[in-house]
């Protein structure tokens, strides 16, 4: 689904956030993009323009700011649509791209997620909805948990020590509803400006492939 950005280096074991201001940004109106077609989302988000190939950024080319926090899929391996607010239920709704998302190997499957979370205080936790993955009760009630890390201060990939609470359901009018929640939290030794990353699980991104080749 990802393509290397032609910034990173092989030896670059983690994908840098984009931030705000740079290519893709709202603060950045004069930015082209290599591709011409953006990725239809939402909630008047900004979107990098993304085709089969885009050298510039990678991943699925969101960057959104919700609230204080900003959410970015704009690194190798990084599958992030769209992000809202639910006033009422407290979370963040996540939508991710078909897997493969803009490629030849798009599938109809939405399994993969990978994103960058920006803005939390340490300590702090969010709580999060991922709302259109296809159905995979199973895989969740044997216990099955995204991973999480923070940079600088929590590099390593981990499991969440939470629980993942799964909404497994028919609809009325036909299909069937599932739902992933789940709590996040950055440690209480983070930095002011630490960036949460969550994926579904351990990425192995374009980037580490060519490091091991």
């Amino acid at each position: 689904m990802n393509t290397p950005p032609s910034q990173f280096k092989a030896s670059q074991p983690s994908p840098p956030v984009v931030p705000i201001g740079s290519p893709g940004s709202a603060s950045n109106a004069t930015y082209t993009p290599i591709c011409s077609t953006p990725r239809p989302v939402n909630g008047g988000a900004t979107v990098v323009a993304k085709g089969i190939r885009d050298d510039s950024l990678g991943g699925t080319g969101l960057i959104k700011t919700v609230g204080s926090l900003t959410f970015s899929s704009a690194f190798d391996s990084a599958n992030l649509k769209d992000v809202q607010w639910n006033a009422f239920s407290s979370e963040h709704e996540l939508f991710v791209a078909s897997d493969c998302h803009g490629t030849p190997h798009q599938t109809r499957n939405s399994s993969w997620f990978h994103f960058s979370v920006r803005g939390l205080a340490p300590g702090q936790g969010v709580r999060f909805r991922v709302m259109n993955s296809n159905r995979q009760p199973g895989l969740y009630r044997a216990g099955f948990k995204p991973v999480i890390k923070s940079m600088p201060s929590n590099p390593n990939w981990q499991r969440l020590p939470n629980d993942v609470v799964i909404t497994d359901e028919k609809r009325e009018n036909g299909g069937n509803r599932f739902e992933i929640a789940f709590t996040a939290s950055l440690g209480a030794n983070a930095m002011p400006d630490e960036i949460m990353y969550i994926a579904m699980t351990y990425p192995y991104g374009y980037v580490l492939v060519l490091a091991h080749t």
